[in-house]
């Protein structure tokens, strides 16, 4: 999973500053004055022909007419509360900053932005029914991104109201165009329920097994004392396996990194991007580490590299554990997809090393230096 460069926040304004700052700029002819080319002929003489003189032109004088300079636009950024947003941005560049991409501590806090393959269920409000704005339709699946030969695991729970349960339910498998793709399982006799809720298995084949990776789950239910039928949709992805996270080699340290070697199966050569979670030895989180690079089929370790600046700020020199991995293929061109390989559903040990065996100098990001440096001085510029 790609580590944080900067929160969406700091995206979006940053670019809103940037098209702000362009359109503050006031190109304009600072010069009034008006020359006449020499034997400059007007053609057509409209009136008095008479009086205008025979041969060339005398060129009339140039005139320096005493225009008055245009007002200086006030800076765009003149306004205290945009000086107070631009001062945050900057606080937030330059705590990145103190950190490699690869190597970036996270908390409890934010952990959900780090774990992949979650799937967040699909709410279906159903108060334009007419059955209150506080009723609702829920699909859950157990994870987001399956492999051809995997379960789908399904979940629907119906939020109708007191006393109400479910009596029929029945899931189905589409392609993003809605046709039907063959499972097994989750027929309306196949489903279990419990109150409000109705969960159901499909299992995918790997038979004849399309290319495709975008799919939908498609929940038709029934309840108790209602007598309409709610269908209700939720996204997935469904991809051929291009490789596999076996399991991890002892850690060491090297210079300012503590080094975690990956081992892996991989099927292509491509670049490929692998992620995990660092947690401490009782489940704190710790850092987001990632590793990204050209890689063959005969590769069969990727390093993951937790840096000595994100250790010491978590003040954690080990043991550790190591989980939440993901393995991707970087698409080859614009267009394609991106494929998935399979990573195992546990965490690893890994060994801890005392902070004196390292490095300690600290990371510098010369790049984001200089942001967090134009950010300043842009909210403090006067308007």
């Amino acid at each position: 999973m790609k580590s944080p460069k900067i929160i969406a926040l700091s995206v979006v304004l940053l670019g809103s500053l940037l098209l702000m700052g362009f359109s503050a700029l006031n190109f304009s002819d600072s010069s009034p004055n008006v020359v006449f080319e020499e034997n400059e002929v007007t053609s057509g003489c409209q009136t008095n022909c008479d009086s205008v003189p025979s041969g060339p032109i005398s060129p009339a004088p140039i005139v320096n007419s005493q225009v008055p300079a245009p007002k200086a636009k006030a800076t765009p950024f003149a306004n205290a509360e945009m000086k107070a947003q631009l001062q945050r941005v900057a606080d937030m560049y330059e705590y990145q900053s103190q950190f490699p991409s690869y190597s970036y501590p996270i908390s409890a806090s934010n952990l959900q932005q780090f774990i992949p393959n979650r799937h967040i269920p699909t709410s279906l409000p159903l108060g334009g029914l007419g059955l209150g704005d506080d009723l609702n339709l829920v699909l859950g699946l157990n994870k987001f991104q399956f492999f051809w030969g995997e379960t789908i695991e399904v979940t629907a729970t119906a939020n109708l109201g007191e006393d109400t349960s479910l009596t029929h339910a029945q899931f189905q498998l589409v392609t993003a165009d809605g046709e039907p793709v063959f499972t097994k399982g989750s027929a309306a006799d196949q489903v279990t329920f419990s109150q409000n809720q109705a969960s159901g298995s499909l299992i995918l084949s790997e038979v004849n097994a399309p290319n495709e990776q975008d799919f939908y789950v498609v929940a038709t239910v029934r309840a108790a004392n209602h007598s309409d039928r709610f269908e209700i949709r939720t996204p997935l992805k469904i991809s051929h396996k291009i490789g596999t996270v076996e399991d991890v080699a002892n850690a060491y340290v090297e210079g300012s990194h503590l080094i975690i070697p990956v081992n892996v199966t991989l099927k292509d050569d491509g670049y490929y991007l692998l992620s995990a979670n660092l947690y401490s030895d009782s489940n704190e989180p710790l850092m987001n580490l990632s590793a990204k690079g050209k890689f063959s089929a005969y590769d069969d370790t990727i390093e993951l590299k937790a840096h000595y600046s994100a250790l010491s700020a978590k003040h954690d020199e080990g043991p550790y554990q190591l989980g939440d991995f993901e393995l991707k293929m970087l698409p080859a061109k614009p267009g394609a997809k991106s494929g998935y390989g399979e990573v195992p559903d546990k965490e690893y040990d890994v060994q801890g090393y005392p902070f004196k065996d390292y490095d300690q100098s600290p990371y510098v990001d010369l790049n984001i230096e200089a942001k967090v440096e134009f950010l300043r001085t842009l909210s403090t510029s006067q308007g």
